[in-house]
């Protein structure tokens, strides 16, 4: 069965990694296994069909062995991430064309130049991006099944490196542990997104990213409405009455330049709240539990009674 339209969010590099390949291997199967990448050949096939993003590592690896230019493929990596055609463009192949005409004309000042010729390197920022696991279509999907996962995957970015240990997240025996791993985690431990030791589990780059495009908005849906299941009930006439919690729902007209103003005071308090530890403090007492601030400012239309 082929990929659905909607699961191939990186089909330019797919395509790019696939042409580049099928002129040596007919076979991706073939390719890896003579490769010895150190991803695995269920990561390449997502690669290949634009499912999933390959690190800049793993991206090097098979510009290596496929002898696939690096700067073509980075600036193929790149576009592909860019939420808007405006700046798909900054690395259109017209663009990126013209520039490498440019940079050939300074060869000889690059010479005696060390800082430009790394800052027209396209591994100079790899290190930045290898700290990011880039979520791909494996990682939506697998949230989608159980939305517990992204809780975790930002609670332990929010820590990293630190580990949190399986018992700590409700797996007392050996059994749940083994069967929480295998179920859930053992692809990105096998991709190295994921290390799980007797610490516990961490990840093993400290930011996630989930890129905000379409094929996303379900998962970043199914965040909201699962936190919205999740504290409504907490929204008693009690606790707002003892400001154990808070609600309100409030309509006016805007302006655009009031709707900016607002969307900057409520980016403030978003800030301000994301400032907070984490982790609940080792010595703190039963009235410290976590809690959840939930931001809601969009237009709206009210209806007339029929």
């Amino acid at each position: 069965m082929g990929a659905r339209k909607q699961d191939i969010i990186y089909q330019e590099l797919g395509e790019l990694l696939f042409r580049t390949r099928v002129e040596k291997y007919r076979s991706a199967l073939a390719m890896h296994r003579e490769g010895k990448f150190s991803f695995s050949y269920a990561a390449y096939a997502d690669f290949e069909r634009g499912a999933a993003l390959p690190s800049p590592a793993a991206l090097l690896e098979l510009c290596t062995f496929l002898t696939l230019d690096e700067k073509v493929a980075f600036a193929t990596w790149a576009r592909v991430q860019m939420p808007t055609e405006d700046l798909k463009a900054l690395f259109s192949p017209e663009t990126f064309l013209r520039d490498r005409r440019s940079q050939q004309g300074r060869r000889d000042s690059e010479k005696n130049n060390p800082a430009l010729v790394l800052a027209t390197d396209p591994r100079m920022h790899q290190e930045e991006f290898e700290n990011t696991w880039v979520f791909g279509i494996p990682e939506r999907d697998a949230i989608l099944k159980e939305p517990r996962l992204m809780e975790m995957f930002i609670h332990l970015s929010i820590i990293h490196p630190r580990a949190v240990k399986l018992e700590d997240m409700g797996f007392r025996t050996s059994k749940d542990k083994q069967i929480f791993i295998e179920r859930h985690l053992r692809r990105w431990i096998d991709e190295k997104r994921i290390e799980v030791t007797e610490r516990g589990v961490r990840l093993m780059a400290p930011f996630i990213y989930m890129p905000r495009n379409e094929v996303f908005d379900q998962v970043r849906q199914t965040i909201v409405t699962r936190a919205l299941e999740k504290t409504l009930p907490e929204l008693t006439v009690h606790n707002i009455n003892n400001r154990l919690a808070h609600r309100s729902t409030v309509n006016r007209y805007v302006s655009p330049k009031q709707r900016e103003f607002m969307m900057e005071k409520l980016a403030g308090i978003e800030r301000e709240f994301s400032r907070l530890p984490y982790t609940k403090p080792d010595k703190s007492d039963e009235t410290t539990k976590n809690h959840t601030l939930l931001i809601f400012f969009t237009p709206r239309k009210l209806e007339w009674p029929r």
